[in-house]
C-alpha cells in the first residue's frame, strides 16, 4: 500500500522495480514469528479437542457404518463394490501412514491405542463387506453350477477311451466348466 501510494508515481522510480526496504523485513519476520506461535496453538488445540471429541473416529465410523447399511444395495453394480471396499482399505492405509508421522511405536500410548482400534475396526468392516459381496453372488453362481451339472450330463464316460475321444472329453470338461468361469472372470477382473 504504501509503494502504490506515496513512492510509485515518483519521477525518479518511474519504470524501476523498487527496491526491498530492509527496515520493514523486522517486522514481516517478527509477524511470521507471531503468526507461527498462533498456528501452532490453534493446532495444539484442536488436536486437544479431537483427543477428547474422538472426531476422527467418528466420522470414520459413521463413514463405515452407512456404507455397511447402503452396500448390499451396491452390490448389483459391477465395479462400485470393489471401489467401496477399496476406499475402506484406504483408510486402513491412511491410519497406518498417520500412525507412522506421528512418531510410530513412540507414540503417546493412548493415541496408538486409538489408531490400532481404529484399524480394527475398519478391518472388521472390510470383511463384514466382503463377506455380503462374495454372498451376493451366490444366485449367479448356483445358476452355474446348475448349468455346468446340465452340461456334465450330456458329456459322456471316457473310461479306456482312444486319445481322440481323451481330447473330446478335454473340450467338454472346458464347455462344462465354461459358464462358471464366464461369470467369474467377469466379475473379478
Amino acid at each position: 500500500w504504501l509503494h502504490n501510494e506515496y513512492v510509485r508515481d515518483l519521477p525518479v522510480l518511474q519504470g524501476q522495480v523498487p527496491e526491498y526496504p530492509a527496515w520493514f523485513e523486522q517486522f514481516v519476520l517478527q509477524w511470521l514469528d507471531e503468526n507461527e506461535d498462533v498456528s501452532l496453538e490453534f493446532l495444539r488445540g484442536a488436536l486437544e479437542r479431537d483427543k477428547k471429541d474422538g472426531t476422527i473416529g467418528k466420522v470414520l465410523m459413521q463413514y463405515a457404518d452407512i456404507l455397511s447399511k447402503d452396500f448390499p444395495a451396491y452390490c448389483t453394480k459391477e465395479k462400485l463394490p470393489c471401489i467401496l471396499m477399496n476406499n475402506v482399505q484406504q483408510l486402513r492405509v491412511q491410519l497406518e501412514k498417520m500412525f507412522e508421522a506421528m512418531g510410530g511405536k513412540e507414540l503417546d500410548l493412548e493415541a496408538a491405542d486409538s489408531l490400532k482400534e481404529l484399524q480394527v475396526k475398519l478391518n472388521t468392516v472390510l470383511d463384514e463387506l466382503s463377506m455380503v459381496f462374495g454372498n451376493s453372488f451366490q444366485v449367479r453362481i448356483d445358476e452355474c453350477v446348475r448349468q455346468m451339472a446340465d452340461i456334465l450330463g450330456q458329456v459322456r464316460g471316457t473310461g479306456n477311451a482312444s486319445p481322440d475321444a481323451r481330447a473330446s472329453a478335454a473340450q467338454d470338461a472346458d464347455s462344462v466348466l465354461r459358464p462358471l468361469m464366464d461369470f467369474l472372470d467377469g466379475n473379478l477382473t
